[in-house]
């Protein structure tokens, strides 16, 4: 385990220190934006300013605070989410301490930005103090204050609109690339959703400051020197919220990049700190490990000739398949215990699915011997019963306390009490769970079930060729029992929900749905076309084995 916490915090260390080198290459460029590209003077007194004390004393509580956050932000993604039954939970969730920290750590990085360029990079009608018109002293500039106090403003915004009701879950690419592409590619598009989102928070203000700016001066007890925002300070504002808000945006791209880069897995452990393929698909606790572990079964499958051959082959001395057993069992678990979830889930949510109709195969015919076994059973139960009249003078009948009688009664009142209490419409909706709320906490974990499902799925068909010893072969019944067990479960999820949700969620989950459908489909049809009928031979259910018919003849779509 220690190996696993060094490795996480080795990547996020790189992450945030990438983001602290971006945000003093921001600074450098906004620093040099009125140079004299012709004047030589210019170039050293531009040159002396980076170089100088005087610019990295005012960077450090910005680097500091972006450590901070960036720490915050692998924490989170480092951590299992949490299931919210109820809007209570998912309320009472909002206001967690790490929840607290960063509402604290957004504003502080909003205005530390803010305050660090208009330090460093400030033109003087950007300074800090003015002199006032009533009074020889010096006072407060009310641009200066107007673009504090939007920083602290939209880091507050960003924070109730993005970071609280983000999932903060970790995306992994479809195609691995190099980090530097990976980054490069996100700049732009991650720049022009700054753009964007800054624009709201900045006019938000202005119409606030409009009409309260008074308000604020006597709150907190300011001179200002009065005078006309024109639209530079206007233009001054949103740029300092997309520099915060594009600062927050490649953060988590960073950390995205670099927790979800791909690790190759031992199949065999070598050194004793080492994690296995198996130990990391059976890490339940740590979410990040277990979807690395499942997309490195992925690629094993598919492309990695050497490390197959170990997983197919014996101990030595013993001739036993160790390695395959303890993938298979970590495998299948994963895929079963999902299975298993998604159907708790669908009878939660109030969908049936095992059909309770009677049919004629569940039914008793009324033939003449069955009529005949049920009376016999009938007469043998009726030959062991006692008359009550007999139990009644042989063990007696005591009388009930009247203690107990009470308790029972307090008791039935209290739970008729609680039973209409809780069917009130605002402490139902409050405290009712959550229509479809766990099915859908469930589905968000399909990523590794579709890794898991292709494969040991691609494995199972390699290991026809491969295999030189048999050692999948006996575990292929248990693999094609799972992969059908999770196509009829998934089949019983409703399409729709039984609650108005958002378009953007309704997509989510149905493309969820839909990528899982197709890797358990494309994985059967894979073991089908590649044992062809001799997947028959299987030891298998019925219904199994009717299901496997349809992939043989193409006609599962």
């Amino acid at each position: 385990m220690n190996v696993i916490f060094d490795t996480m915090y080795k990547k996020s260390t790189a992450a945030v220190f990438w983001s602290v080198a971006l945000e003093a290459a921001l600074l450098i460029i906004l620093a040099c934006v009125d140079i004299n590209i012709m004047s030589p003077v210019a170039w050293i007194e531009f040159i002396y300013t980076c170089f100088s004390i005087h610019l990295w004393i005012y960077f450090l509580p910005l680097a500091g605070i972006t450590v901070a956050q960036g720490m915050m932000y692998s924490k989170k993604y480092l951590t299992a989410p949490g299931f919210c039954k109820t809007r209570f939970d998912l309320l009472k969730s909002f206001f967690s301490f790490h929840n607290m920290l960063m509402l604290i750590i957004f504003p502080a990085m909003s205005f530390t930005i803010t305050w660090t360029f208009l330090s460093v990079v400030g033109r003087d009608y950007l300074k800090m103090t003015g002199s006032c018109r009533n009074s020889a002293q010096d006072c407060v500039t009310e641009g200066y204050v107007f673009l504090v106090l939007c920083g602290i403003w939209s880091g507050i915004h960003f924070f109730i609109t993005n970071y609280v009701w983000d999932n903060n879950l970790l995306v992994f690419p479809v195609v691995h690339q190099l980090k530097y592409i990976e980054v490069k590619s996100e700049l732009f598009s991650s720049l022009k959703l700054a753009l964007y989102k800054a624009m709201w928070p900045t006019l938000y203000f202005l119409v606030f400051f409009y009409w309260k700016s008074e308000y604020i001066y006597d709150v907190f007890d300011l001179s200002v020197s009065k005078s006309e925002l024109d639209i530079l300070f206007i233009l001054h504002a949103w740029l300092f919220t997309t520099i915060f808000i594009f600062t927050n945006l490649i953060t988590r791209h960073l950390l995205q990049v670099y927790l979800t880069e791909h690790w190759e897995f031992p199949v065999i452990s070598v050194l004793k700190e080492s994690v296995t393929l198996h130990q990391a698909i059976a890490m339940k606790e740590q979410p990040v490990f277990q979807s690395l572990g499942c997309y490195d079964l992925m690629v094993l499958a598919g492309s990695d000739f050497c490390r197959r051959q170990e997983l197919f082959s014996l101990s030595q001395p013993g001739g036993h398949p160790h390695n395959w057993n303890a993938l298979i069992k970590e495998v299948l678990s994963l895929i079963d215990n999902f299975t298993s979830d998604l159907n708790a889930a669908n009878l939660d949510g109030g969908v049936t699915l095992h059909a309770n109709k009677p049919t004629p195969d569940n039914l008793i015919s009324a033939s003449p011997l069955n009529v005949k076994k049920l009376h016999l059973h009938s007469m043998r139960n009726l030959s062991m019963q006692r008359d009550p009249v007999q139990q009644d003078s042989q063990f007696g009948s005591a009388p009930v306390p009247l203690w107990d009688f009470f308790t029972y009664f307090v008791k039935k009142r209290v739970d008729q009490f609680k039973a209409g209490f809780s069917k009130k419409p605002p402490i139902r909706f409050f405290f009712g769970e959550i229509p479809d709320a766990r099915l859908r906490y469930i589905l968000s974990q399909s990523p590794q079930i579709i890794w898991a499902v292709q494969g040991i799925s691609c494995l199972a068909a390699t290991s026809l060729r491969e295999d030189k010893y048999g050692v999948v072969i006996k575990d292929l019944p248990s693999v094609v029992l799972s992969l059908v067990n999770l196509k009829q479960t998934l089949e019983k999820i409703p399409k729709t929900g039984n609650y108005k949700r958002s378009q953007k969620n309704e997509q989510d989950e149905t493309k969820i749905k839909i990528a899982l459908k197709s890797a358990v489909k494309r994985g059967l049809y894979h073991i089908c076309l590649t044992y062809g009928v001799s997947v028959m031979e299987l030891e298998l259910p019925r219904n199994v084995h009717s299901q496997l018919q349809l992939f043989l003849s193409f006609k599962e779509g």
